[in-house]
């Protein structure tokens, strides 16, 4: 799995704190998958960010380790949900 990350990427990182919180985490044999939301909110290029947002990583046990077979993110302006 490879994963591109932008310089752009990185300063917003830097510059709107995020607040992540785990939900849960189960695992069943050979498969496990965590479930956890985040909010973001802050001011980036003048502009303001109140973001909500899920994950959701679904892994498989291997004889060796635990692979990461998906992550799936989504978000949405939570200013709007109020």
């Amino acid at each position: 799995m490879s994963v591109i990350i932008c310089k752009e990427d990185i300063e917003f990182t830097r510059a709107v704190p995020s607040v992540r919180s785990v939900v849960s985490a189960q695992v069943d044999g050979d498969v496990a998958w965590i479930m956890s939301t985040s909010r973001t909110k802050g001011i980036f290029h003048g502009r303001e960010i109140d973001s909500a947002g899920v994950e959701l990583v679904v892994l498989s046990k291997s004889p060796q380790r635990w692979r990461i077979r998906s992550i799936h993110w989504s978000s949405h302006n939570a200013k709007k949900t109020k």
